[in-house]
This record gives C-alpha cells, structure tokens and sequence, in this order.
C-alpha cells in the first residue's frame, strides 16, 4: 500500500523505465504512467520507485493573478544566467497558462483593438468586405497577424 496520497503527479521509475510520468490514483488503482513500460499503463506499487513528487500550480487558486509579472520582478537580483532562465520560462509559463483565450474572429465592419508587434501601440482594427482587417493607415493585416485582439464595439 503506497503512503503517496491519490492525485500525487511525479516522475518515477516505472518496471525499469527511469522518468516517466505517473499519477497516483489511490489504493484501488495504483498507479497510472504517461507511456507504456513493461507493457502496460496501470501499475502496482511495487513497481514504481524513485518518486519525485512534481509541484502542481492550479492558476484558479493563485492569491496573485500577475504572478508572472512578480516573478519577472526578481530576474534583476538573480546571478546565475541558468537560474533567470528558470524564472523567465516559469513566468512564461504561468503567463500562458492564465490567459484568456483568444477572441473568435468578428465579422466584416467590427472593429478591435490590437498589437501588431512588441512595441507597436494598440491600434484599432475594422474588419473589411475582404476578410482583410485595416488600421487607420491603410494597412491591410489577416487576423492572425493581430496580437491580443479585445472588441472595441458597434460596426464602423
């Protein structure tokens, strides 16, 4: 019987296999692993050693929705080039995880606000005839190329 609580998500060794991805579901399931090892995705405890607990965020019960914007505060007071790397890609990480999905394309004559590049100011967009969308310049952009579009409201 495993002393891990049910939930537990690590990498162990499983039948041999040194880092897979198990879960543990509880005394009646055992273990569950990513890949097949020993041919087979469910396993008994004694066949899975060298636990190592993985840490779980869950972006629902952050106390800190900018949470990545924190994290980037500190990379000026860490030395080491690796370890600004790990703080760089955990708050990408955390970033990603808690955005929004993106907007479904609105049809011809809405407008949006959106980025066309890092740097470039938010613009508004208006949807023409052509499924091309058009900024006050002129310029003609598919809706792909538009960074974090967000509605502006009524047709132009």
């Amino acid at each position: 019987m495993s002393t891990w609580p049910s939930g537990t998500i690590a990498r162990a060794t499983v039948r041999g296999v040194p880092n897979v991805l198990v879960m543990y579901h509880g005394d009646t399931w055992g273990w569950t692993s990513s890949v097949y090892a020993g041919g087979s995705l469910k396993h008994a405890d004694e066949d899975v050693t060298d636990v190592c607990p993985l840490v779980v965020l869950d972006p629902a019960d952050a106390r800190c929705p900018r949470l990545s914007d924190v994290i980037r505060g500190f990379l000026t007071y860490v030395g080491s080039a690796s370890a600004r790397g790990d703080l760089e890609w955990i708050a990408d990480e955390w970033e990603r995880q808690t955005k929004p999905p993106r907007m479904a394309e609105p049809g011809w004559g809405e407008r949006v606000t959106a980025l066309l590049g890092a740097g470039c100011p938010r613009e508004v967009w208006i949807h023409r005839a052509d499924g091309h969308w058009e900024n006050g310049c002129g310029a003609a952009m598919r809706w792909y190329l538009l960074i974090d579009p967000e509605p502006v409201g009524g047709a132009a």
